[in-house]
């Protein structure tokens, strides 16, 4: 299964007492039995590589809340990509 992985290094306060965030998305997609293809610390990048064709994943699991990617949400929704948080306070 095609499963990319977003998730932006912290780098305030929050550091000291959260998982780092692709720590958190690789435990996940681990836990669920998904497979990552591809990492990305840009969504921007990601974004631009789905709509360029470069990648095609059928889900994206992220560090987050959906309200910060609104074009991400966007492209998912009319692209069929499932869109997975693993954000600690709404999982």
């Amino acid at each position: 299964m095609n499963v990319v992985a977003l998730a932006h290094n912290i780098t305030d306060e929050r550091e000291d007492y959260l998982d780092k965030p692709i720590d958190a998305v690789r435990a996940y997609c681990k836990e669920h039995g998904y497979k990552i293809t591809k990492d990305y610390n840009d969504d921007n990048q990601l974004i631009n590589d789905i709509k360029l064709k470069d990648v095609k994943p059928k889900r994206i699991v992220f560090w987050g809340i959906y309200e910060d990617y609104p074009k991400l949400v966007r492209l998912c929704s009319t692209r069929g990509i499932e869109l997975i948080t693993t954000f600690p306070k709404l999982v």
